[in-house]
Parts: structure tokens; sequence; C-alpha cells
């Protein structure tokens, strides 16, 4: 079996240890488990195919708070269809690690080049994601993403609740944040 398989189907609804991780519509306008499940399929499909780097979902739940905990945000806003932003949260040790894999060498700080790597490696993960969810009819626009620093970046939740989910690795866990919220479309606008 693919590695990064388990993420490919949706999260049962009925396990007793997924129970947090059902990711069901809490308002009209904010997106369910399939938007979810696409970014995390999309961020195991990058990191299996480009790093051989096998991630796992450890866990996850729904928010009401707006800030991060990890020590490095990658921070990636979404337009279109959904709106709102996916933030990929880690802690240093896990950010030296990515870059030196991506690098092929041993890497002790986190430098301009290795923001870059990290920046680019988010958005390989959205471009997978956004591909998919444009084969299923929701058309989105990703801006670069961005690498911020501070531990306790608030993130604008638009009034939804952000999805937390927690990917775990061999170099350490993935922290991926995700709020994002449906647009009206224009029938709906004139209605």
């Amino acid at each position: 079996m693919h590695p990064g398989a388990h993420l490919s189907t949706p999260i049962p609804a009925t396990s007793p240890r997924n129970r947090r991780l059902r990711y069901r519509r809490m308002t009209k306008r904010q997106p369910g488990d399939k938007i979810v499940n696409t970014i995390l399929r999309a961020t195991s499909a990058v990191f299996i195919s480009n790093l051989k780097v096998d991630i796992r979902l450890a866990g996850g739940e729904l928010k009401d708070d707006q800030v991060t905990t990890e020590d490095l945000s990658i921070f990636i806003r979404v337009t279109g269809r959904l709106e709102g932003n996916i933030c990929f949260g880690l802690n240093r040790k896990v950010a030296r690690e990515l870059i030196g894999i991506i690098g092929q060498q041993r890497v002790t700080s986190i430098n301009k080049d290795g923001v870059q790597k990290l920046n680019s490696l988010a958005n390989r993960i959205l471009s997978v994601a956004r591909g998919e969810l444009q084969a299923n009819g929701c058309s989105i626009d990703v801006w670069p993403a961005s690498l911020v620093q501070p531990i306790g970046l608030r993130i604008t939740t638009l009034g939804a609740q952000q999805v937390v989910a927690t990917l775990n690795s061999q170099i350490g866990p993935i922290v991926v944040h995700v709020v994002l919220r449906e647009t009206p479309v224009e029938d709906e606008l004139a209605a």
C-alpha cells in the first residue's frame, strides 16, 4: 500500500479514535472535510514524491482561536470560490530538516535560501491541491507562500472555525491550519 494512501479517503466519522476529525459544515459558508482532505492528500503526495518523507495524520480539531503556536508558519492566502488561508506550522528543527532534505545538505540555520525552499514546498503542495479542487469544480487562486517566523501568528478566520490537523513524520510534526469559506456565486448574490 502507498505510504500516504490512508489520507486519500475521507476520515471515517464513526471511528472513536477520529471522532474529533469530523470536519463537518459548521456554517453555510464553511467548506467541509472534502476540501481539508484534499489539502492533506496534496501535502502527503508532495512529501512522499518530492522529499521521500512519509507523513501520517495524527489528529485534528476545530478551533475558534486565531493564533498559531508553532515556531514558524508558512502562510498562503486563497481567493476565488474559496477564500481564506492555509498555514503550515513547523518548529525550527523540522524546518531545518526539510530545508536539508530539499537542498541535500546539512542545515544548521534558516537563511534566505532556506526560507525560499520552504515557501516553494508550500506552493507546490497548494498547486497539487488546487489541481484536484479545480477537477472537482472548485476554482481557487493561491497567493505565493510567505514564511512568518514569530510564534503566535494571528490567522484571519473570516468568521469560520479553523481546522487544525497534525501530521507526523520521521522528521517531526507538521501542523496544517485551514481557514476557508465558500464565497457566494453571482447567482446567489442576485437572489
